[in-house]
């Protein structure tokens, strides 16, 4: 079949991964001490592209080349509605390969977010050939997809599931409909497996609460796949890509998560790859976004602080609470200082260098702290911008202003990519825009920070 085993029928949800920003994984990247060499004007290739939010929103706001590829119609030609800076292929992996070694392409960025979980082997095979084939050297592979351990007794429970929605009769929502409720049936039968695998039950419950557009493209695919972090390394590493970092920021903190008889125990593996996969089992990982490279190089400890250092950060939200730091004193004052500086100057971007020299703290704090608030997408790193940039950023949030969701997201230049408001936000912004009166609790200074008015 055409769809290769994808649903199809069940409209997508309207969502921006924050993940794919090329100045998040820029950071990861320092973060974890490897050098990119990327130029300010990339080359950027997003494989299975979903609704589009993603691919417009880094293509609005970055200098160079946007390419997207999805063999779903609907969501091409949604896409090209979001994103007229970008080019858009709605064509098989298989057929882009072609035209991609027919045209000569190469790329410093080749991204997909959770395909690799959803496709067949066919269609992975032709994904590492286009990573071999036209990755340049220095690029980097952003691949995130359920993993083991966490998914052990859920991978189980997606087969039955899905076969349950097979033997359905009816339109593709009514069938999903039908085999949840036999699942809620099958999940209440006080059975070994369960009794056994009781992270299982746990599974049938986060499924039955899941919205259905959700679940119909992340779990009824005919191709869905776990996979441990060892075999996607050994993967990359048949197309000459190493394994450069998480592309989680706070998984470069492993002290954060990890008990000291855990950290103990890692240090005792030689293996770097080994150490990253005992991780998963540690906290129970069920899904992983990790960044690979073509051909690895490491920055000097001096070289990694330096660019650590003339890294500038923004605030994305006023209200930045993180629940749970009230109850870490130290912290939460640490917190309090930092929040309270990046204000300053009508919220205008602050390098690590002067938030350090401001607070009065150490890098090593400040690391984690804004790793945490860009893990809450209260911050983000910011990069030089150009009128281009700023120009193409106003004529997408004019757009997306005039949306009905309950979130809306917005293009910022300055931040490289996306950041959503809810609709209440948005009206007082389009009430300005129209009126240039200012609304009551809009604060200007915020959103011109962010090259959005």
């Amino acid at each position: 079949m055409w769809n290769d085993g994808y649903v199809m029928g069940i409209d997508y949800i309207n969502a921006y991964f924050y993940g794919l920003n090329p100045l998040n994984i820029d950071f990861n990247l320092t973060l974890a001490g490897v050098k990119n060499t990327k130029d300010s004007s990339i080359s950027y290739l997003e494989l299975g592209f979903g609704k589009g939010y993603s691919l417009a929103l880094h293509s609005v706001c970055n200098k160079g080349e946007f390419i997207g590829v999805d063999f779903n119609p609907s969501f091409a030609f949604n896409t090209k509605e979001l994103s007229p800076n970008s080019k858009i292929y709605n064509e098989s992996f298989k057929d882009f390969y072609k035209r991609a070694i027919s045209e000569k392409m190469s790329f410093d960025y080749i991204v997909l977010h959770g395909v690799w979980s959803w496709i067949n082997s066919k269609n992975k095979k032709y994904i590492q050939k286009i990573i071999d084939k036209c990755l340049n050297i220095g690029g980097i592979v952003y691949i995130s997809y359920n993993s083991f351990p966490g998914w052990e007794g859920g991978y189980s429970l997606q087969k039955i599931l899905k076969a349950f929605e097979e033997r359905q009769n009816g339109t593709p929502t009514t069938k999903i409909k039908n085999s949840l409720e036999i699942l809620e049936q099958f999940g209440k039968i006080p059975m070994s497996f369960l009794q056994q695998n009781p992270k299982a039950k746990e599974e049938i419950l986060y499924i039955l609460n899941q919205d259905i557009s959700v679940l119909a493209h992340e779990f009824f695919n005919k191709h869905w796949s776990c996979h441990h972090f060892l075999d996607i390394a050994e993967m990359m590493q048949e197309c000459k890509c190493e394994f450069a970092s998480s592309a989680n920021v706070l998984w470069h903190f492993d002290d954060l998560t990890l008990s000291q008889e855990e950290l103990n125990f890692i240090n005792t593996l030689q293996c770097p790859l080994l150490q990253e996969q005992i991780k998963d089992f540690f906290v129970n990982r069920k899904f992983r976004a990790d960044l690979f490279i073509k051909g690895k190089c490491m920055l000097s400890t001096q070289e990694r602080e330096q660019k650590l250092l003339k890294t500038a950060f923004v605030l994305l939200r006023e209200d930045a609470k993180i629940q749970g730091l009230e109850n870490i004193a130290e912290v939460q004052k640490i917190y309090s200082k930092i929040l309270n500086f990046l204000t300053l100057d009508n919220f205008a971007p602050k390098t690590i260098e002067q938030i350090i020299q401001a607070c009065d703290i150490t890098l090593l704090q400040v690391l984690q702290i804004l790793c945490v608030m860009m893990t809450y997408q209260i911050t983000a790193p910011t990069q030089n911008i150009s009128p281009t940039q700023i120009q193409n950023a106003k004529i997408f949030n004019h757009k997306a202003l005039q949306q009905n969701h309950d979130k809306i997201y917005l293009a910022s230049p300055l931040i490289g990519g996306g950041f959503s408001i809810a609709q209440q936000e948005a009206t007082k912004i389009r009430d300005y825009l129209n009126n240039k009166n200012l609304p009551t609790n809009l604060n200007l200074g915020f959103y011109q920070q962010l090259g959005i008015l």
